[in-house]
């Protein structure tokens, strides 16, 4: 007996102690790892020195200087946040590049594209016209934002056939899409469609065309399902438009296309079965001497694909300039529809330079870019660049407008420091280049040697002054035509008109279908190249533009090569931002 209690208390004894250990080394977790409590409270109470600062610097400042604390993870998604917070509150497209560009590895990437095309889609709704929401469609058509555009396009469609209607036939197209409307309150799959009108030729005729979109389509393979949907839709929508007719509306002959369409979207439908009314019909049925369901008649039982809106066609830069949008093709490179392929006369070279300079049909631009140069003793110096570009009328006394705004990161900080923090540069053909600059702190000032205000890694190779001339800046020749990767292409000589300081003549060779150079060469006066440049190309909404660019100084030996990261048309970018005002906007920034 009293053994057993003497192992009772030893028991109780060991209880005692192994509660006490558990208790003294406890543990808790943070960001997915275990560790005691007293480690915890060590680490916090360092962390919590650098969170109370809650600044970009002081949380890089810890990560580097305790890289095993287990609040790193705490204090990266921190810095994540602070990285991405000021330009979610700037809210623009030019915003999120640079936020891209600077911050490739922050997991917000992913939500600034997403805000790019939500920045994208308010302006257009804004605009609120059909040319504007198609832009939108091809250059995201993918976007979460893209049924919303389609929808409100479908309706801007509508609505211009109500005018057209109303103005050539005398026919109330609203209010027979109000009449409709009313079948699909009575329930039932048949009757669970939207309406599209529109006046087109079929069959070599002009036609009054009555698309149902069914976003779930009925099954109407068997043929009672079919006379329902003659009997219960298409003869009761039949009598509508005998109604207007019989009021003196001039319609022409109707046709009833039943379609399955997603979000009963009409540019996304496709043609399931097609009906005639037989001739004279609208009148029989106005006069009472048949039922609408008998005037119908099957003609297309085939699932073949409805009728599309054509393809908005590449435009030139000049009738962009006239005021004709253009549209893009896609938001991804070599997505989408095929770019067009244009074919130019080798005998007109002058005709194939004016082609290159404005084969890119866009009104205003923002790229990202980064440029790496290597110097012939070994140094490198690198530079992110956020390129603005515009394009005037050539009537106007500026042809094009380029801002440079130069990134601060830790390869260009000392540059932009030294060198300027934007640089705007305009062409015309009878005043020649001008430049101005703005240094990290004062005033936009205008100089004639840019050159001294240019970071080093953008000295070797002044873009301006070799590529993206003005076509009527130089005499072209024909050289030869050759193939080159498989495609026709043309070398051309060009000679500036006027004495150039920069090369005396340069040797293009230009792709003949996409319109783009796959290499240009620069002579001195003695005939020898000086500097060269090869490109690889990209088509993204719907312009071409080079992904990357090698450029070599022969004479130094130097090499500059210029890789884009993204790029985004026609953004509605302000006159302003492409003056001096507008560069002193950027000062501090």
């Amino acid at each position: 007996m009293k053994a057993g209690r003497t192992r009772v208390v030893l028991l109780l004894v060991g209880c005692m102690f192994i509660l006490a250990a558990c208790a003294a080394g406890s543990y808790v977790y943070e960001g997915g790892r275990r560790t005691s409590k007293r480690q915890f409270d060590a680490d916090m109470q360092i962390y919590r020195q650098y969170a109370d600062l809650n600044t970009l610097e002081a949380y890089r400042d810890f990560l580097q200087a305790y890289p095993k604390n287990i609040f790193t993870g705490r204090a990266r998604d921190e810095l994540d946040l602070l990285e991405f917070k000021p330009y979610e509150k700037q809210d623009t497209v030019e915003g999120y590049l640079e936020f891209k560009m600077l911050y490739p590895g922050n997991p917000n990437v992913d939500k600034a594209n997403w805000h790019i095309e939500q920045v994208e889609i308010r302006r257009y709704d804004n605009l609120d016209t059909m040319e504007g929401y198609r832009e939108f469609l091809q250059k995201y058509p993918r976007s979460i934002f893209a049924d919303s555009a389609r929808e409100r396009l479908q309706e801007l469609a509508f609505r211009e056939q109500d005018k057209l209607l109303r103005e050539r036939c005398g026919f109330d197209l609203l209010k027979y899409r109000h009449a409709a409307r009313k079948i699909g309150n009575a329930g039932g799959a048949l009757r669970d469609f939207e309406i599209f009108v529109q006046v087109r030729p079929n069959n070599g005729r002009d036609c009054f065309v009555t698309s149902l979109l069914y976003s779930t389509p009925p099954d109407l393979n068997e043929e009672a399902q079919r006379e329902g949907l003659e009997a219960e839709v298409l003869g009761v929508l039949l009598g509508l438009i005998a109604e207007q007719a019989k009021s003196g509306a001039r319609v022409p002959p109707p046709v009833f296309e039943v379609c399955s369409a997603p979000q009963g979207l009409h540019e996304t439908a496709t043609l399931m079965l097609s009906y005639d009314v037989i001739p004279n019909g609208l009148q029989l049925l106005a006069a009472g001497h048949n039922q609408a369901r008998e005037l119908v008649t099957l003609t297309h039982a085939a699932p073949t694909p409805a009728p599309q809106p054509e393809p908005a066609p590449v435009k030139s830069y000049a009738e962009t300039a006239a005021g004709t949008q253009a549209f893009a093709a896609s938001d991804e490179p070599q997505t989408g529809p095929a770019p067009v392929v244009v074919y130019a006369q080798p005998s007109d070279p002058a005709g194939i330079m004016r082609s290159v300079a404005h084969s890119n049909s866009f009104t205003d631009a923002v790229l990202s870019r980064r440029w790496e140069t290597t110097f012939s003793d070994g140094r490198t110096k690198a530079i992110a660049v956020i390129e603005k570009h515009r394009h005037y009328s050539p009537q106007d006394a500026v042809r094009c407008a380029t801002v440079l705004r130069y990134l601060e990161t830790l390869h260009t900080r000392s540059d932009t420091r030294r060198c300027a923090t934007a640089i705007l540069h305009q062409r015309s053909l009878k005043s020649g280049d001008r430049y101005w600059y703005i240094m990290y702190r004062g005033d936009a000032g205008r100089t004639l040697t840019i050159e001294t205000y240019r970071p080093e890694a953008e000295n070797n190779f002044f873009l301006e002054q070799y590529v993206d001339l003005l076509p009527e800046s130089e005499t072209h020749e024909l050289l030869e035509t050759v193939t080159h990767d498989g495609r026709p292409a043309a070398l051309i000589k060009s000679t500036p008109v006027k004495s150039n300081p920069y090369y005396s003549w340069r040797r293009s060779m230009i792709d003949l279908e996409r319109m783009v150079p796959f290499m240009i060469e620069y002579y001195g006066n003695g005939n020898e190249v000086q500097k060269d440049v090869t490109f690889s190309w990209q088509h993204s909404f719907g312009i071409w533009y080079w992904d990357a660019a090698t450029f070599r100084n022969l004479v130094d030996g130097s090499t500059t090569r210029i890789t884009t990261t993204d790029v985004r048309i026609n953004l509605g970018l302000s006159d302003s931002e492409f003056q001096a005002s507008g560069l002193s906007r950027l000062t501090g920034r």
